[in-house]
């Protein structure tokens, strides 16, 4: 073996290991509430992923996800393409860490497929020069988009791919000092600009705009999307310097035209503020990514000193609900301490989804049916923290602006020039600041003691030699070397006056928490071996538990069981698989050996009595026992949360207790666009009948997420009866909506405005509530019925319990009802989930009690 030694034969793996962690950049967090420890944890493993998994010469992960660390088989996540905003995340991370010499998969992806890109752009988009990057692009180099003259979708107009690959490439040559980056990307950076450059049309404002492109997959069909004209801004001013050092002066003479010809960003305003839009044009949205976030990061075309920039991470429409949300690193770069940490908390706690640390897709992900592991939060929690600590976006060094205050923090933190800048905080302020310098450069960097007179010196030690004289200006200028380290110091508290002691790290050996969340197994289910019972079909049914309280009640679900009657308790359990509870074949769907006679329970959703409950349980002999067992579901449909707000998911209607005899009324709710969708009923005799009011719409639809959907509901048969496309975006995605209901006539407003005025006399009286769909997540705030006249007839801001709604029975918790039936030794054969195809709530669970019992 290569690199064995006599006595180890893993000596090359830990050399290469050990070389990788002295390479890496640190990092120590302690908190009080541990969560500085579980943050450092999830970066940890970011940095080993990324060690562990890309050594190639192509990245093994798509979309985001750790394929290769995976503990199942061939289910990876897009197999045929690589989606590019999915890597940036981990690419993003790399620089800080002092890792970027592990983007190089990344950047190659690119680079060495130049040559079928550029075929493809001359082939499907006529009339362009230069290549068209995609967003997705195929496993033998050709790409998944870039097509001119058709409608646009999801991925085909994202364009921005070509200037982010330019600028990571020029990003890699900054951290790293590797000219070679430039030679293997110049070819590539040079056709990206042309591309643009042969796209950009001059309008009658004598400026150059980019037509009919997508912002990302929240606009289609824009124009002078926001990630796009940011991305012209700095990239065309590098390209042209690039191609001046290279005899291409024609094209930094374009360049530089045209940057000069660019529109300046595009602005709108929310609740009364000015801030970034997403594109100069009101399409609504598709999807939730903030693409009015891009001039921060990753481009840092603007900083923490801009209000608009500032206006707009406190206004942006979308709150966090996928794992490549990158909310925690743009309040980082804003030096926005106290939402950091909210947001890093929020999205591990929504989003991390197994005890390794990795994360599924969206907060409905349940870890037992998803066969997908992303890596992309850990790189997000991975680079919001190291730009807490230390950040350099926009030229300016800036020391811990964004870290709690209760947070003590030791660590390095890479910045452009291959710098290392080492620091200790400790209740928000740093003790000193040290350098070593890994190019040649002038540093600026903003005085990490406001108004506290401090001095820059060479090798930091007594008598070492002073760069910058003791100043109490708000940002210094320093001159460094190559190789050569440097102490930002206080003139009051000189480098000299501590005491050094090492930074250590230690093996974990306890579970590590985060509200519900781990790192780490807290306890497991232990699968048993029975001596009387065996599963000899379906497979996925084989392993067997003992039935106790807290026990996973399905293979392919989180649900637990909370109660089960004595009988029970103790018992071999077969756990259902609800990825058959709707099938009604085939007739010998569970087939168990018993080695002796024992009693066998089986135990039935309560919502299939008198429909989709099988015949072959009357037909077997089994007998109703009228015990239950009692279960939690891992998908919460209605529950209280955040200290004061509903939050609903989809799949039913849930109602107001009060409200039958409404007819006159007013309706005012505050509510919040979570996923997909949010509604309100009203007008409801019963769950099956109504109106619904929905802000959002059918991802991909003409309106997608940025519209209201008017229907009414007829014995659970929707019907559309009105839209408004498109509907203002509100900060947070949180809308007041306010239906005046008099008569026949509807008024709809949002936000106060007018929307909607309509007649329809489908419905006259009856309650409030919401009826969302499957992928439906919305909160409320409060919800408010009166009477035309001003009387209050129900009111509820959720600060309480939901004593005023009528949670159905079968909305979430529904027991499970027992049947039992004594068997004979030998094989026992057991029917389908349902009696009707298509029906079932949910698996049945199989229970044996002791043989002879």
């Amino acid at each position: 073996m290569e690199g064995a030694t006599q006595d180890r034969v893993d000596a090359a793996h830990l050399s290469w290991w050990h070389g990788f962690w002295k390479q890496a950049a640190p990092m120590k967090i302690t908190s009080p509430d541990g969560t500085g420890e579980y943050f450092e944890a999830l970066r940890a493993q970011q940095l080993y992923t990324t060690a562990a998994t890309q050594r190639g010469d192509l990245p093994t992960g798509q979309a985001g996800a750790a394929n290769m660390l995976y503990p199942w088989q061939d289910t990876p996540v897009s197999p045929s393409t690589w989606f590019h905003f999915n890597l940036r995340q981990q690419v993003n991370a790399n620089y800080g860490a002092g890792t970027a010499g592990f983007n190089a998969p990344y950047l190659n992806l690119y680079t060495s497929h130049l040559t079928q890109m550029k075929a493809w752009t001359e082939s499907h988009w006529p009339g362009a020069d230069g290549v068209c990057v995609p967003e997705l692009l195929r496993f033998d180099g050709t790409p998944d988009g870039c097509v001119s003259g058709v409608a646009p979708t999801w991925t085909n107009k994202i364009l921005t791919g070509g200037l982010e690959v330019a600028h990571d490439l020029w990003r890699q040559y900054r951290f790293t000092g590797d000219a070679s980056v430039l030679d293997q990307g110049y070819p590539l950076m040079s056709e990206v600009a042309k591309f643009y450059l042969s796209l950009l049309k001059e309008g009658g404002d004598g400026l150059l705009h980019l037509e009919h492109a997508n912002s990302f997959e929240t606009q289609w069909d824009a124009t002078d999307p926001m990630p796009d004209l940011v991305g012209m801004k700095v990239m065309f001013p590098v390209i042209a310097g690039l191609a001046d050092a290279r005899g291409d002066g024609g094209l930094a003479g374009r360049l530089r035209a045209a940057v000069k010809k660019l529109p300046e960003l595009p602005t709108t305003t929310r609740d009364g503020k000015k801030v970034y839009a997403w594109s100069a044009t009101n399409e609504p949205a598709k999807n939730t990514q903030n693409t009015d976030m891009e001039p921060l990061s990753p481009w840092g075309l603007v900083g923490q000193d801009s209000t608009i920039m500032q206006d707009t991470f406190a206004e942006r429409v979308f709150p966090l609900t996928r794992e490549w949300d990158e909310s925690p690193v743009w309040a980082a770069d804003l030096g926005r301490a106290a939402d950091m940490k909210r947001l890093l908390v929020q999205g591990t706690a929504d989003l991390q989804k197994f005890p390794n640390g990795f994360s599924g897709h969206g907060r409905n992900d349940d870890p037992a049916s998803i066969h997908n592991m992303y890596s992309s939060w850990n790189a997000v929690v991975a680079n919001a923290l190291q730009d807490a600590l230390v950040q350099a976006g926009d030229g300016t060094v800036r020391i811990a602006t964004a870290l709690p205050d209760d947070w003590t923090v030791d660590g390095t933190v890479v910045i452009a020039g291959g710098h290392r800048v080492s620091t200790q905080v400790s209740r928000g302020t740093p003790t000193l600041v040290g350098i070593q310098a890994g190019s040649a450069d002038t540093l600026t960097i903003a005085n990490p003691w406001p108004g506290t007179p401090v001095r820059f010196v060479e090798d930091g030690r007594s008598g070492g030699r002073l760069v910058v004289a003791p100043t109490r200006d708000a940002v210094i200028s320093a001159r460094v070397e190559a190789g050569k380290s440097y102490v930002l110091e206080r003139v009051d508290r000189p480098h000299g006056s501590f005491h050094f002691q090492q930074v250590e790290g230690r093996q974990s050996s306890a579970v590590k928490h985060l509200g519900t969340q781990t790192l780490g197994v807290p306890r497991t289910t232990p699968q048993i071996q029975s001596g009387n019972v065996s599963v000899v079909a379906p497979e996925k049914l084989h392993p067997l538990v003992a039935a106790r309280e807290g026990v996973s009640a399905y293979v392919d679900r989180s649900d637990q069981i909370t109660s089960l009657p004595p009988a029970l308790a103790g018992s071999t359990l077969v756990r259902g698989a609800n990825g058959d509870a709707s099938r009604n074949a085939p007739a010998d769907y569970l087939t168990l050996d018993l080695a002796k006679p024992a009693p066998v329970y089986v135990a039935f959703d309560g919502r299939g009595e008198g429909t989709w409950w099988p015949s072959w349980l009357q037909e077997q002999g089994f007998t109703r026992t009228g015990m239950t067992v009692g279960k939690r579901e891992f998908l919460r449909r209605t529950e209280i949360v955040d200290g004061g707000r509903l939050r609903v998911s989809g799949g039913g209607a849930t109602l107001s207790r009060d409200g039958a005899d409404w007819g006159d009324q007013v309706i005012e709710v505050k509510v919040r666009q979570i996923q997909v969708g949010a509604s309100v009923m009203f007008r409801a005799p019963d769950r099956s009948n109504g109106y619904v009011w929905n802000i959002g719409g059918p991802l991909g639809s003409a309106g997608g997420l940025g519209q209201l959907r008017m229907s009414t509901v007829v014995n659970g048969r929707s019907t559309l009866i009105g839209s408004v496309i498109p509907i203002e975006p509100a900060a947070g995605n949180e809308y007041t909506l306010r239906i005046e209901a008099i008569g026949d006539h509807l008024r709809t407003f949002i936000d106060g405005k007018l929307v909607d005025d309509r007649t329809d006399g489908t419905f006259a009286r009856g309650r409030v509530g919401f009826n969302l769909g499957g992928s439906d997540v919305g909160e409320y705030d409060s919800v408010k019925v009166s009477s035309p006249q001003g009387a209050v007839l129900f009111d509820d801001d959720f600060s309480g319990d939901l004593s005023k709604w009528e949670i159905p029975a079968d909305r979430q918790d529904v027991p499970l009802v027992v049947f039992e039936k004594r068997m004979a030794a030998g094989r026992v054969v057991l029917g389908p989930n349902s009696g009707i195809s298509g029906r079932g709530d949910s698996s049945y669970l199989t229970f044996v009690g002791e043989p002879g019992k």
